[in-house]
């Protein structure tokens, strides 16, 4: 007989660990405590080689990864975080001098107040993104469907 307790622990016990690249850990490691202590997504949806590019991050929590993101992006790209929580964006929007500080320059990264099943509802305009990520927020979305028709009129032709 087969049982779930008895998969569950072969799934844990089977397989490398993944790890993000290098860069990205680097960068994790930078962002400030705060904002590490306050994260709850699970993994990291950030790809390499993103740099000048506009980046949304649907859900952005206390911006973990959108300070990744500014990192990446480099003094010419812009990083935007889109949360619907107030105590989350103010933990998010108290820490951006911190990176500054880190980064050398003052990034373009800023944190609007919005749900992620109502994007034009925080001007964000449409077809401006280069690019969009999420860590679990489009999971707990009671309406997916709604979510990815308002990323695909924010993102440019060509984005993903």
């Amino acid at each position: 007989m087969y049982s779930s307790a008895c998969h569950r622990a072969a799934a844990v016990a089977v397989g490398p660990t993944i790890s993000p690249h290098p860069l990205i850990r680097n960068a994790i490691a930078r962002v400030p405590q705060a904002i590490r202590d306050r994260y709850y997504g699970c993994g990291t949806p950030l790809p390499l080689g993103i740099e000048g590019l506009r980046v949304l991050d649907l859900g952005c929590g206390a911006g973990r990864d959108c300070y990744v993101a500014a990192k990446l992006v480099g003094p010419t790209g812009e990083v935007i975080g889109l949360d619907m929580t107030d105590e989350q964006l103010k933990v998010a929007v108290e820490h951006i001098p911190e990176l500054e500080s880190y980064l050398g320059y003052r990034p373009h990264l800023k944190f609007v107040k919005g749900y992620i099943e109502f994007l034009q509802e925080a001007n964000l305009t449409p077809r401006t993104f280069d690019l969009c990520i999420s860590n679990k927020a489009l999971n707990l979305s009671p309406n997916k469907e709604l979510v990815l028709r308002g990323v695909f009129e924010i993102l440019h032709e060509g984005g993903k």
